[in-house]
């Protein structure tokens, strides 16, 4: 297998920019402009896509995404996070804070988003950005890059198994988006025309406190939430525990970021870990009654996020403490009116957390073929059979 630069099989390797008039030029509608929030790794998020106008995109022509192009962020801490261009975003722009890898002809483009999304690759591209003088990947970084090229057809052969396990991730993701907007919509109906309560009315703030202990246990940090989802909790030795690990989480609760709350880092954890652990920098909102869903959608709307905002302390690193949280603003509701609505809609809420749990499983297969399909050690027709057992 050929070892090569990964600037001897590139066409193009760059950054784009922020259209002139930043973000008072985008728009609903228009020619999209990539950011880093819409760049996860093998797929992209619609959350966060921006527009702009056709007179805009042309001074932007020379960062044009073409149908088959690699992105890559190259700043923040979203760094080196990889896809392959959904083509349903064509046409569109990206802005400084990621990057184009346009292959040559003889690098298949979804092998090439396999090679940059590999662990030892991944890791090696975070070192790289940490040793910079700010955390970022430069062009020539990217150029210098050494990758693993076996044949086109074989390429190929590699690619296709991938992303066998990476399409039924993407439809999983799906499963989970939809399922948020839908029962978005039921908590809009339900919540219409009703006077408001106190969050502490309808769930209990930090209920569980964790100290040091022996073995392991599984980390959920800041860093790690978005909005309305959080990235596989990190197993650690509690010898190694950070200070903030000091909060358990329960199957049910809604755990928020107290710092930053514009940001609207929160989510739903339906697992039923006891290892389970997250960081004091989130609040865990446990509901009172049976179910869940209620107190989570409370929570997730922008009402609730306006309320935080409004109470956060400090104007460089803004924080909500958790007795603030405890006076946010969610609908008023009966206890039987709180149980229907959760009846309806955790069913929901669980069949997205078991498609959330099998992407997880079919990720970490992933991972696992992928460098043996590099070095040569496993075979295409073994990685085949292993695929098709859990799809």
């Amino acid at each position: 297998m050929t070892k090569i630069r990964l600037g001897d099989v590139a066409v193009k390797i760059g950054s784009g920019a922020t259209p002139k008039g930043g973000a008072a030029v985008y728009r609903d509608h228009g020619v999209a402009l990539i950011r880093s929030q819409n760049v996860l790794d093998n797929t992209m998020a619609e959350d966060g896509l921006v527009y702009i106008s056709d007179d805009s995109a042309k001074t932007l022509d020379s960062v044009t995404v073409e149908n088959g192009d690699i992105l890559l962020n190259i700043t923040g801490e979203s760094v080196a996070r990889v896809t392959m261009v959904d083509s349903s975003y064509l046409p569109a722009r990206v802005n400084q804070h990621v990057m184009i890898i346009r292959p040559n002809k003889s690098v298949d483009s979804r092998y090439l988003q396999c090679v940059l999304v590999e662990p030892r690759m991944k890791s090696h591209l975070h070192s790289l950005a940490v040793g910079a003088t700010r955390k970022a990947l430069t062009k020539n970084m990217i150029r210098e890059i050494i990758i693993e090229l076996p044949s086109l057809d074989e390429q190929r052969a590699v690619a296709e198994v991938l992303g066998a396990l990476d399409d039924k991730i993407a439809v999983n993701q799906q499963i989970h988006e939809l399922t948020g907007e839908l029962v978005k919509n039921l908590f809009c109906q339900f919540a219409a025309g009703r006077k408001d309560v106190t969050l502490d009315r309808m769930a209990k703030m930090n209920q569980v406190k964790v100290m040091p202990n022996e073995g392991s246990f599984r980390y959920i940090d800041i860093a790690s939430v978005s909005e309305g989802d959080y990235s596989s909790p990190r197993v650690m030795e509690w010898n190694d525990a950070p200070g903030r690990a000091r909060r358990g989480v329960r199957r049910g609760d809604t755990i928020w970021s107290t710092v930053r709350p514009n940001r609207r880092s929160h989510a739903l954890v339906l697992e039923d870990d006891p290892c389970l652990v997250c960081s004091t920098g989130l609040v865990t909102l446990s509901p009172l009654g049976r179910g869940f869903s209620f107190v989570y959608e409370a929570s997730h709307a922008w009402r609730f996020t306006e309320y935080l905002l409004s109470v956060a302390e400090g104007s460089a690193y803004p924080a909500v403490t958790a007795s603030k949280f405890a006076h946010a603003p969610v609908p008023k509701a009966t206890e039987s009116e709180i149980a229907q609505f959760n009846a309806q809609c955790d069913p929901l809420w669980e069949r997205a957390a078991s498609a959330k749990a099998e992407s997880r499983t079919l990720a970490s297969l992933r991972d696992t073929l992928l460098p043996a399909l590099m070095n040569g050690t496993l075979r295409v027709k073994d990685a085949e059979k292993q695929v098709s057992e859990v799809l």
